[in-house]
């Protein structure tokens, strides 16, 4: 057993070496159903759902949008239990859009309006900032989730849509007219993510937008006056179409896998019962605690961080999730292609050129 919690949370590319050997940990702890597909192809992940019908409280203690990282095209069955979870959110600054008298905005046109206002009285959006090369990507998979649903994730993937295509480029030209005008300040890709929620709690912007762990950083940052005072509000991504208001860029993250590749039927119930004890409400109750952020199993207990719980009443709304869009391509240029090509809608590229040359980098990886 000390062996087996050793090897619970096990990098990607050493569990490739691990499976190659047959030598795999009893179950391990992985980011995004895909990068487990082709364990899942072989027959060495363990399907739950004899489980799930056997003991139904843990199946139903996972937030339904969390499921997705367990459940693979063309095969039956559910292949890992939901551990954490995510999604992007836009957290605002109240005082702010009560000073210029908009509300929490709900739509992309909505937050447009509020930052027309707030720049009109002198009020600074954003300090968005992309020096950490990956905060454009991320809100471009949410938008395009916002506008298109879920399926735009495997429309990409599958090439029935393109990346220089006119609905992705519409996604780029929405992000290019806000640093355009202003709304995302100055020195984007000179600023990295720390220093944006920072400026944002010194109050010197009326939004900031990351995920939801952003709710512990709130608490636990050297300035927390505006989360002590409870200013600090958070919402949705606004969405491009009513139609998918909730659907998110998010989901489960880190999700257990259980391993059948050379374990006894003794050693494979050992790990089920062990995994079920720390994907139950109970435990992830208790964890909360300690460790303010979003799980994917149903949090039951008032947090004490506000933001948290606001959060958690959100993600519980959700009809659909996906995470970043790049994960779905086969294509394994795809995610640092996108991110590195977005960045020069910072630096003058139109929305067009920045799809072109995403789709002629990609396809020399082809």
């Amino acid at each position: 057993m000390r062996v087996f919690l050793q090897s619970l949370i096990t990098k990607k590319e050493k569990l490739t070496t691990d499976f190659a050997s047959g030598n795999v940990p009893n179950a391990f702890l992985q980011y995004g159903g895909s990068r487990t597909r082709e364990y899942v192809d072989a027959g060495y992940i363990l399907d739950l759902t004899p489980y799930f019908e056997q003991y139904p409280e843990w199946k139903e203690g996972v937030q339904d949008f969390a499921w997705e990282t367990t459940q693979f095209d063309g095969i039956e069955g559910t292949y890992g239990i939901p551990w954490s979870a995510y999604q992007l959110c836009l957290y605002y600054n109240k005082d702010y859009l009560d000073q210029v008298g908009v509300d929490v905005p709900e739509s992309w046109d909505d937050l447009v309006d509020a930052c027309a206002k707030l720049k009109d009285a002198g009020i600074q959006p954003f300090n968005y900032s992309d020096k950490d090369n990956y905060h454009f990507e991320h809100l471009m998979s949410a938008l395009a989730l916002k506008a298109y649903g879920t399926s735009i994730a495997d429309d990409l993937a599958s090439d029935k849509e393109a990346y220089n295509g006119e609905k992705m480029v519409a996604i780029y030209q929405k992000m290019k007219d806000m640093i355009d005008a202003g709304y995302w300040g100055d020195g984007i890709l000179s600023t990295d993510f720390n220093t944006e929620r920072n400026m944002f709690e010194a109050g010197k912007a009326a939004f900031t937008v990351d995920g939801t762990w952003n709710c512990g950083n709130f608490q636990n940052d050297s300035d927390t006056t505006l989360f002590d005072a409870q200013k600090i509000g958070v919402t949705r991504i606004p969405y491009i179409d009513e139609a998918n208001k909730t659907v998110e860029m998010g989901g489960g993250s880190d999700t257990y896998y259980i391993t059948t590749l050379n374990k006894s039927d003794e050693e494979i119930a050992a790990t089920v019962k062990f995994i079920k004890y720390l994907t139950s409400v109970d435990s992830i109750n208790e964890m909360c605690k300690s460790s303010p952020t979003t799980y994917a199993e149903k949090v039951t207990i008032d947090t004490g961080n506000y933001l948290l719980d606001d959060v958690n009443a959100i993600m519980a709304e959700n009809t659909e999730s996906k995470l970043e869009i790049p994960t779905y391509d086969s294509n394994t240029a795809a995610m640092d292609t996108i991110r590195n090509s977005l960045q020069a809608l910072a630096t003058g590229a139109s929305a067009q050129e920045v799809g072109d040359d995403i789709v002629d980098k990609m396809s020399a990886y082809e």
